[in-house]
C-alpha cells in the first residue's frame, strides 16, 4: 500500500478532499486537514529551465513534466490540460521539434494534523470498507505545490533534414546563452532570422500562472525566449496550484483502516496503454505530414495508401482506448496486453536530399556557369547565377525534378530550365529552352560543388 504520491492538480483539489488514483476524479471528504503549514526556511523558489531537441512523443509528455508512469492510468486517456497541449502540437518524425520549458516550484504547504471527519468513521467502525472507498476514493490531499509553468513547443519544416536540425540547434545555442549568460537580449542574429524566414516555424505556448499582461501571446522566438527569462519573477507573485500530495488513509489514526484494493496490476498496464496510444499518435501524424508534404519525398506514396493507413491507425488507437477503458473498470481479467500491428506494407519513405548549395552548369557545346540555390521554404528555392546571363529564378523541386522560369540580368533573354536529378542529388541533366532573344533548346550537366 502506498504512503503517499504525487500527482498533477485538477481542478477541485483542496486539503482533505479524497481521491481516486485509479482515474484521476475527485471524491468525497473524509478528512479535516486542520492548519496548512509550509516547510519550515524553505520559502525560495526552486526553477527549472529546459530547451531541447526532441525525437519521441513520449520526449514531449517528459519534457513537458508528463510521466507516463505516474499519469499514464488516466492522465494520458483525458483530453484536458496539458494533455491537450502536448497532442495539439501533432508531433511527428518528418519535422524537428524543439520544447522550451520553465517550471517554477515556490514554497510546499502541507497539513500535518489531519484527522478523519466524524462522519467517515462510521463506516469504518461497521467494516463497510468499500463502501468508504467509494464515497472517499484511495487517499486525500495532504500537500499542495503551487508555482507555475511556461512551455513552448517548436516545430521546424525546412527543405531538409539537416537544416532543420541545424536551425534548432543554432536556437538551443542561443537559448543557453540568455540563461548562462544572465544577459536580457533575446533577440536573434540576422543570420538565423534569414534562416527561420526560408522555413515553415509553427510555435504553440502553454502557460499556467502570471497575470495580465504576463500572459499575453508569445507568437515568435524571441517573445518566448524573453518569457522564459522573466518568468519565476512572474510566478512569485502570481502563482497557481499544479500539483498536490496525496496520502493514504492509512497513515491516519484510524479506527479501523479500509482495505486498500490492488490497483498496482492496472496502473502498468495503463501505463502500456498510454505508451502504445502515443506511439500510435506519433505515427498517424507521420501520416499527415506525408499527406500534406508529398514533394519533400523522393517517391511519396499514393493518396489512397496515405488515406489506408490513416484510418487504419485510427482504428488502432480506438481499439487501445477501448481497452484500456475495459481495464480501468475490470482489474481482474479485463487487462490484457494490447498486441499493437502496423500496416503490412507501411513504411516512411526516403526524403529527398534537397538542392540547396552550389552547382556547377556545362552546356553541350561550351558554356558554363556558377549557379547557388537558397530555400525559399517547402519546395521552392531561389537561384541566383552567376556567369553567361546572370539570371534570376525561382526553382521548384517536384521528386527529382527542378522546373524554373528565368529572367537574365544581362540583357532581356528570358526561357525556363528544367533540372532532372539523379536519386543522389549531386548531379542533373540540363534542359534549356529560351523564350525571347535566343531560339532553340540547349543541353547540358549540372554538378553540386559544395
Amino acid at each position: 500500500m502506498f504512503q503517499s504520491v504525487d500527482v498533477p492538480w485538477t481542478q477541485g483539489m483542496n486539503f482533505g478532499m479524497g481521491v481516486n488514483l485509479l482515474n484521476g476524479q475527485i471524491a468525497g471528504k473524509a478528512v479535516d486537514p486542520g492548519p496548512v503549514t509550509t516547510t519550515v526556511s524553505a520559502a525560495g523558489q526552486t526553477v527549472t529551465y529546459q530547451l531541447k531537441i526532441v525525437t519521441s512523443l513520449e520526449e514531449i509528455y517528459n519534457s513537458l513534466g508528463i510521466s507516463v508512469e505516474a499519469s499514464g492510468h488516466y492522465g494520458l486517456f483525458s483530453a484536458s490540460g496539458k494533455v491537450k497541449y502536448a497532442n495539439e502540437a501533432k508531433f511527428n518524425t518528418q519535422s524537428t521539434f524543439l520544447v522550451a520549458h520553465c517550471f517554477v516550484e515556490n514554497a510546499f504547504e502541507q497539513c500535518e494534523g489531519a484527522m478523519l471527519t466524524d462522519a467517515a468513521k462510521p463506516l469504518l467502525k461497521a467494516g463497510q470498507t468499500t463502501r468508504f472507498q467509494d464515497r472517499f476514493g484511495d487517499g486525500f490531499v495532504r500537500g499542495m505545490q503551487n508555482g507555475g509553468e511556461f512551455d513552448a513547443i517548436i516545430s521546424i519544416v525546412s527543405s531538409t533534414s539537416a537544416e532543420q536540425k541545424s536551425l534548432a540547434l543554432s536556437l538551443q545555442a542561443k537559448y543557453e546563452g540568455i540563461l548562462a549568460g544572465g544577459g536580457v537580449d533575446a533577440s536573434l542574429d540576422q543570420e538565423t532570422k534569414k534562416r527561420l524566414e526560408k522555413s515553415d516555424l509553427e510555435i504553440s505556448t502553454y502557460q499556467r500562472g502570471g497575470h495580465g499582461d504576463e500572459t499575453s501571446l508569445t507568437k515568435d522566438i524571441e517573445l518566448v525566449m524573453s518569457r522564459l527569462k522573466a518568468f519565476p519573477a512572474f510566478i512569485l507573485a502570481n502563482p497557481v496550484p499544479f500539483g498536490v500530495q496525496i496520502a493514504s488513509y492509512q497513515t491516519l489514526d484510524l479506527p479501523d483502516g479500509p482495505n486498500p484494493i490492488d490497483i498496482q496490476a492496472q496502473k502498468e498496464a495503463l501505463t502500456d496503454y498510454a505508451r502504445t496510444m502515443l506511439r500510435i499518435d506519433s505515427l498517424r501524424n507521420d501520416v499527415e505530414f506525408m499527406q500534406l508534404n508529398p514533394t519533400l519525398y523522393k517517391k511519396p506514396p499514393d493518396v489512397a495508401v496515405l488515406n489506408r493507413w490513416s484510418d487504419f491507425f485510427a482504428s488502432e488507437r480506438s481499439e487501445v482506448v477501448t481497452q484500456a477503458s475495459r481495464c480501468a473498470n475490470n482489474p481482474v481479467g479485463g487487462c490484457p496486453s494490447f498486441s499493437f500491428k502496423l500496416p503490412d506494407d507501411f513504411s516512411i519513405p526516403e526524403r529527398t536530399a534537397g538542392i540547396a548549395g552550389v552547382w556547377r552548369l556545362n552546356l553541350d557545346g561550351g558554356g558554363f556557369s556558377q549557379w547557388t540555390l537558397t530555400p525559399r521554404g517547402g519546395n521552392q528555392y531561389d537561384a541566383v547565377e552567376e556567369g553567361l546571363g546572370n539570371a534570376r529564378g525561382i526553382a521548384v523541386l517536384e521528386g527529382t525534378v527542378s522546373s524554373m522560369t528565368f529572367a537574365a540580368t544581362v540583357d532581356a533573354t528570358t526561357g525556363r530550365y528544367t533540372w532532372a536529378f539523379d536519386d543522389s542529388f549531386t548531379s542533373a541533366t540540363v534542359t534549356l529552352e529560351f523564350f525571347t532573344v535566343h531560339t532553340g533548346i540547349l543541353h547540358g550537366r549540372l554538378i553540386k560543388t559544395a
